[in-house]
Parts: C-alpha cells; sequence; structure tokens
C-alpha cells in the first residue's frame, strides 16, 4: 500500500508541474470536477456498480483531472475495476497526464497480467510519445520471465509501439523483436506471439513486410532516411542518406 500511494503521490507531482506550465487542460473545468467527486463519492460505497459507472463517467471527460483521479482506481482496486479504469484512460488521446497515470499502474499490476494487458491497450490507443521507452523496457523486461500468462501484455506493449507512429517506435520494436528471438526463458507461445506481433507493428509503422528481425535491420538502415520522426515520407527531394547529399 505505501508503494502504491508513493507512485501516486509522484504522478500527481509530475502532473501538478505539468499544469503550472499551461500544457495541460485547465484545472477549472466544471464537468472534470463533477466527474471526479462522483468517483470519489462512488468508491466509498460498496456498489460495484455505481464505481463502475464513475470511472466510464471520468473517461468520457479526457481532462488532467479525471485522468488522476483514475489512478487510485487503476493502483487499488478490485482487478474488473482497475481494468475499467485503464479502458478509461485509454479514450483520453494524447493526454500527456492519461500517458503518465498508466505508466505509473505497471508496478503495482506487476502479478496481473489482465489488468497489464488492459494498459498497454490503453497506452495503445492514447498514443502519447512518452510511452515509447515504456513499452520497450516492459516487453524486454518481461521477455525475461518464465511465465506464460505475461505473453498477452508483452503481445500488447508491442502492439502498443505499432500505434506510436514515431522513428523511436521503430527501434523499440526491433530491440524487443531481438530480444524475443535471443532469449530461451521466455515461453516458446510468447516469443511466437511477440515476433508476430512486432512483425505487424514494424509494417504498421513503415508500410512495409521485411522478413525476420536480421532481414529488417538491414533494410532500416538502407531507408531510415527516408522517414520523418513521425514515420511520414519524406518527399524525395528532401531525404539525406549517410553519407548522401540527397536522394539515394
Amino acid at each position: 500500500m505505501l508503494r502504491t500511494l508513493a507512485t501516486f503521490a509522484f504522478v500527481l507531482t509530475t502532473t501538478i508541474s505539468a499544469l503550472a506550465d499551461g500544457t495541460t487542460p485547465r484545472a477549472s473545468d466544471p464537468d472534470a470536477r463533477e466527474r471526479v467527486v462522483a468517483l470519489r463519492d462512488a468508491l466509498k460505497n460498496p456498489d460495484a456498480a455505481a464505481k463502475k459507472a464513475a470511472v466510464d463517467g471520468c473517461g468520457l471527460n479526457p481532462h488532467a483531472q479525471t485522468a488522476m483521479a483514475l489512478g487510485p482506481v487503476l493502483f487499488g482496486e478490485a482487478d474488473d475495476l482497475r481494468i475499467a479504469a485503464a479502458q478509461a484512460l485509454g479514450k483520453m488521446k494524447l493526454l500527456a497526464e492519461a500517458a503518465k497515470v498508466l505508466h505509473a499502474g505497471i508496478g503495482p499490476n506487476a502479478k496481473k497480467p489482465a489488468v497489464l494487458e488492459a494498459i498497454f491497450k490503453a497506452v495503445g490507443t492514447v498514443k502519447h510519445e512518452s510511452s515509447v521507452p515504456v513499452c520497450r523496457k516492459f516487453a524486454i523486461d518481461y521477455l525475461s520471465f518464465a511465465d506464460p500468462l505475461m505473453g498477452a501484455p508483452i503481445f500488447a506493449s508491442v502492439e502498443a509501439l505499432g500505434c506510436l507512429r514515431l522513428k523511436d517506435s521503430v527501434e523499440a520494436v526491433v530491440a524487443v523483436r531481438r530480444r524475443a528471438a535471443g532469449t530461451r526463458t521466455a515461453p516458446q507461445a510468447t516469443r511466437d506471439l511477440v515476433e508476430s506481433g512486432a512483425s505487424a507493428a514494424l509494417e504498421k509503422l513503415t508500410g512495409e513486410s521485411i522478413g525476420d528481425v536480421e532481414q529488417f535491420e538491414t533494410w532500416w538502415k538502407r531507408h531510415a532516411y527516408t522517414f520523418n520522426d513521425d514515420m511520414t515520407v519524406r518527399p524525395r527531394g528532401y531525404r539525406r542518406g549517410p553519407g548522401n547529399n540527397g536522394d539515394q
């Protein structure tokens, strides 16, 4: 419980800093406040349906306040409610606070594969760039575990990378794919799942289906310069490859 509170306190501190520099919606939004109050009231009662409705209500108002209010649910309620909180956060596209709360929820749910899967599915719909290193680290770290139930959340983290249209996402998926190919700790079913997810993510990001990890890395070294950082294709006249002053 102390670790959970410390984690949430850290997220709250970073959110307050973000609010101070004007990068998030104003905290005076009355509808957001009302939804936060409704959630806090619902969590004091044993009515599971009321709790779920209040969680869903926060998801209908993407806001720094509602995102933060879902943190204690994601960290400390029953599993089905944690999953509902992740799903609600997943509706807050591009909201930094939603991404932060989802990231902070990984540790408290480290032994809850279904919740972790919901978290990474939500990460993939929020699509905030800060999630790239989080997804990469999770997948690589958890490929060191022999637990077959972790295959689904690892797969979800790779899928999330495929939704984050950045060059860094490509590099992250390649690193995870290489780790899956090189480890013998994770079950074969998990490794196969990660390989299929990584291949699909790379095709989604680049528009190309390029063989195994070595073949893709060779292709990427030759073609990475043809993409902007957001994975849009650069106009031919503006492409610069290694040692090249123009198109190749």
